[in-house]
């Protein structure tokens, strides 16, 4: 019933145009639909009520990206909805073919009874640096962002989402950093930067550190007599695994009498300091087509430790970086600013065609900078000869953007804190 939704008018059918109530569903009849006009707008993003809360960070009730999927949660985990309202649908859909075409969408729910209602679900959908990739045209870039989990949180699910530029998508337990320099601090690939991608440490280590499990059952850095006894019993098959993860030095769910003598060691001589982890070890997913992500489910669930300071948070972080690639392995991939459709709306930091002073030659002298006040005289100056006409100044940087000609960087997810 709020104004800032429009006017509702049935939309075809016998009653087009006339004034309808949406919640009476019949009368509009078989062949119209009650609704407001459509506006743009980048994500539904300023539509409707101020209540909606809607923003580039909002996580969806649901969202897929195939053209079915099924949400499934850990035992005894649940996720809310709201018993009555209005679902903004931001369709995140393109058409490539030649001809309009129609799109519908359903969404099914399975209520869960009361007695299957125990830990509510967490989405993760961290869009806070949605728009940090830069690659020039004909080159790539490699950006890298956190997500800090909290602690004991029991993660079962990470996928991801990018456009048709993202090449490779890598998420990696643990808080890598560039180790000093200039970027010390910021969040860089372990593995290195392949193609023509910049390497965001200059030079110095990109390393994430992390305490061994020694049975440090709290994360207090110390390991106490309780804590050995619950290691104990743990390895005597009693006890709750969850009283004591970290007595369990190789993750494997079962606890050794080598394990135990470990934790006695940590017990007497302290606990050792954090160690460096291996790359290798610890990628935990990896996506490479950009409308088909991986959906990865961690059976068991992953388990973040418990515990406070610097170290632990760093602990249960995750790194994730995604590869663009704009024209450096396939030229003719490269960005156009023809071919990039300006933005619903005039919104800070989205792409769409670049300005003239960010285009290079996309034919002719290819990768150039072009030359010229005028469209005609920039594209002469990218003929590989005087008046050879194949020349063409059109290239642009790849940058974040609503399109499928400009890219995000988005992590995805779900987890539960017992």
């Amino acid at each position: 019933s709020s104004p800032s939704w429009g006017t509702f008018t049935c939309h075809a059918g016998e009653r087009d145009g006339e004034p309808c109530d949406p919640i009476d569903l019949d009368f509009c009849g078989a062949e119209g639909i009650c609704g407001t006009d459509p506006v743009n707008s980048v994500a539904c993003i300023g539509f409707g009520p101020g209540d909606a809360g809607v923003g580039l960070q909002t996580a969806p009730l649901s969202g897929i990206q195939k053209t079915a999927a099924t949400f499934e949660f850990a035992p005894n985990v649940y996720r809310e909805a709201p018993l009555k309202g209005v679902v903004l649908w931001n369709s995140h859909a393109f058409n490539l073919t030649e001809q309009r075409g129609k799109l519908d969408a359903w969404l099914n729910f399975e209520f869960a009874p009361p007695e299957e209602q125990g830990i509510p679900v967490v989405q993760i959908f961290n869009a806070a640096e949605i728009f940090k990739m830069r690659a020039p045209a004909f080159s790539t870039d490699e950006p890298c962002s956190f997500e800090v989990l909290p602690a004991n949180a029991h993660l079962f699910e990470l996928s991801s989402h990018g456009h048709q530029r993202m090449k490779r998508w890598r998420t990696f337990m643990g808080a890598f950093r560039c180790e000093n320099g200039p970027a010390a601090g910021q969040a860089c690939s372990p593995m290195g930067y392949d193609f023509d991608s910049r390497d965001v440490c200059q030079g110095a280590r990109c390393v994430s550190l992390v305490r061994p499990r020694v049975g440090d059952c709290d994360g207090n850095g110390d390991v106490t007599v309780d804590e050995l006894l619950a290691g104990v019993n743990l390895a005597l098959g009693r006890g709750k695994y969850s009283d004591c993860r970290e007595v369990d030095g190789n993750s494997d769910r079962s606890v050794t009498v080598d394990e135990v003598i470990v934790a006695v060691t940590a017990a007497l001589q302290g606990v050792p300091p954090p160690q460096e982890r291996d790359p290798e070890e610890s990628l935990l997913y990896v996506s490479t087509i950009y409308n088909d992500p991986v959906v990865l489910r961690f059976e068991p669930e992953l388990v973040m430790p418990r515990g406070g300071g610097a170290q632990r948070r760093d602990e249960r972080t995750l790194t994730f970086c995604a590869l663009y690639d704009n024209g450096f392995t396939d030229p003719s991939k490269v960005k156009l600013a023809s071919f990039s459709p300006s933005p619903p709306v005039n919104f800070p930091g989205i792409g769409g065609p670049c300005d003239e002073d960010a285009q290079r030659c996309a034919a002719g002298k290819v990768g150039e900078a072009c030359t010229g006040r005028s469209p005609v005289t920039r594209d002469r100056s990218c003929d590989t000869a005087s008046g050879s006409g194949d020349g063409s100044c059109d290239a642009c940087p790849l940058v974040g953007g609503v399109t499928t000609e400009d890219e995000m960087l988005l992590l995805l997810g779900q987890y539960y804190v017992p």
